[in-house]
């Protein structure tokens, strides 16, 4: 993925005016906590019952207390935006976290043994003129990866025009 895509997104209910976005889950974490951090506005009564409701997008669940609210939003802020491009159901918090998953897990199927640099399948040099191989290998990551969460950044950064 590209570096200028930050892949931690705060998706607090009527919070933010456009999406805030953070590079790591410590940032997005300290922004929930700091930030959002008055909890007691998401109390709600319903028939004479005292819940709290998950400001969370497209959440709606409800919690009892403060502290049952508290460890489901830890469930939402701990997001899984890198997805294998191989295996598909896994997801991690890092690309590096996906990388070493790739050198291990999927060893055979990102070990190239036809000569190739690397996983676009292109030999060393073998790049557009202008492209990087850091923006070819972004390209290879991307035809296998979350599309949805690719285009949402795409357009939150102004990238509509970057072809991955």
């Amino acid at each position: 993925m590209s570096s200028s895509i930050a892949p931690f997104i705060c998706k607090w209910s009527d919070a933010h005016s456009k999406p805030l976005c953070f590079y790591t889950q410590k940032e997005l974490e300290f922004h929930v906590y700091n930030d959002h951090k008055d909890l007691a506005k998401l109390r709600v009564y319903n028939r004479g019952r005292q819940f709290y409701l998950c400001p969370w997008e497209n959440c709606g669940k409800q919690r009892n207390d403060i502290s049952q609210l508290k460890e489901h939003l830890r469930e939402h802020i701990q997001q899984m935006p890198f997805k294998c491009p191989i295996c598909i159901s896994s997801r991690f918090g890092s690309f590096d976290k996906l990388e070493r998953h790739l050198i291990f897990v999927h060893r055979d199927s990102v070990v190239d043994n036809t000569a190739t640099d690397d996983m676009t399948k292109q030999e060393k040099g073998d790049t557009f003129e202008g492209e990087n191989e850091d923006y070819v290998i972004c390209k290879a990551f991307a035809k296998r990866c979350d599309r949805k969460f690719i285009e949402e950044q795409k357009a939150f950064y102004g990238l509509e025009a970057l072809d991955l």
